[in-house]
């Protein structure tokens, strides 16, 4: 995923006013597919949410728009560290522990 907040904002923009879309992330960013500056959470322990990827997501979701931008969802309910197994190959499988977030469409 290039561009984290890009995808939320899009998905504030196709969903109707009050309707719900699933959030789930491992939060394992790949700095060939999506450069440190759009990582949910920042690259380092200095940004604002001190490299904690929920937090962050927390903070860019409030209601209050605490983060300053207001992407048009906020979150109704989350659940961390929920077990999500991808395959990866024939014989092979990567482990994950995502976070889980039911977001709605403000309005």
């Amino acid at each position: 995923m290039p561009q984290p907040l890009a995808l939320l904002a899009e998905a504030a923009r196709v969903l109707r006013p009050g309707a719900a879309a699933l959030f789930a992330s491992p939060y394992d960013w790949s700095p060939s597919a999506t450069a440190p500056g759009q990582w949910i959470g920042g690259h380092s322990q200095r940004s604002a949410s001190r490299g904690d990827p929920p937090t962050e997501l927390r903070r860019l979701l409030s209601p209050d728009c605490a983060a300053g931008i207001d992407l048009g969802l906020v979150i109704d309910r989350e659940r961390d560290d929920v077990p999500w197994h991808v395959q990866t190959g024939e014989r092979s499988t990567m482990a994950y522990r995502v976070h889980l977030a039911a977001l709605r469409r403000k309005g």
